[in-house]
């Protein structure tokens, strides 16, 4: 959780990522059905619609973010999608506990006429939770480099965050959430464009913190982790996951 000044910086970079979201809500068509209620882990079927819903997604998005999409995805398949697309275990104790008092925020429909700005603060929130857990659990070099892209000495600041590396953290992030590479995007796209400079905003507060935060300090590995976690959770909770077409 980010509990510190400096690390307001961050949250509120995080909270563009809202804006961009619900923009692309405000232009989606009602082509949502109900769909069913659970645990967590249980899986969730489609009300009232020829096709299921689907539950992660690399089986639900084939991301152009041209194309209507006009679903968006509710509090278990949310839940679902973020621990499979970080390989954190659905029944991770940590996340379940601080999932339960907040999915009664998160959309329980999948008409995303009905997606709201408190959807998106508490997916920020949650999003954040699950990119944090991400990170502590997936704590060899291996395993971070699969899933976060960063490679060589990362508990240093100056060496996670090389130019290299954020380029790469980018990349494998919208590679991983949005199952297409980067280059294949156009470079036009004002929500990919905003998303990337999130990814870049949320590396460069890490690394101007002891700049501009003088009375709490951190050491260089957790910098590192809420950097990573906030580029994380500015890709996941966009609009190319939370939304997917017919």
């Amino acid at each position: 959780m980010m509990v510190t000044k400096g690390l307001e910086k961050m949250s509120l970079l995080l909270l563009l990522s809202a804006a961009v979201a619900c923009g692309s809500a405000e232009k989606k068509k009602d082509g949502g059905q109900p769909a069913g209620e659970g645990e967590p882990a249980a899986e969730t079927e489609a009300t009232g619609s020829e096709e299921p819903i689907p539950e992660t997604v690399s089986d639900a998005i084939q991301v152009t973010l041209e194309n209507a999409k006009t679903k968006v995805r509710n509090f278990n398949q949310f839940y679902s999608s973020y621990t499979s697309l970080l390989e954190v275990p659905e029944n991770d104790q940590n996340l379940t506990d601080f999932f339960v008092p907040i999915k009664t925020n998160l959309p329980t429909l999948t008409a995303a006429s009905g997606f709201l700005g408190s959807h998106q603060l508490a997916l920020v929130k949650f999003g954040s939770k699950v990119c944090e857990r991400s990170w502590d659990i997936n704590a060899s070099a291996e395993k971070r480099s699969k899933i976060f892209g960063l490679t060589g000495n990362i508990n240093v600041l100056a060496e996670a965050f090389t130019s290299d590396n954020t380029s790469k953290l980018a990349r494998t992030l919208v590679a991983r959430f949005w199952g297409q590479d980067i280059a294949t995007i156009t470079t036009d796209n004002e929500h990919v464009k905003t998303v990337i400079q999130l990814v870049t905003d949320s590396v460069n507060a890490m690394t101007e913190y002891d700049t501009e935060n003088t009375t709490v300090t951190i050491n260089d590995a957790t910098k590192v982790k809420y950097g990573v976690v906030g580029a994380c959770a500015a890709v996941l909770t966009s609009a190319g996951v939370s939304f997917y077409g017919q």
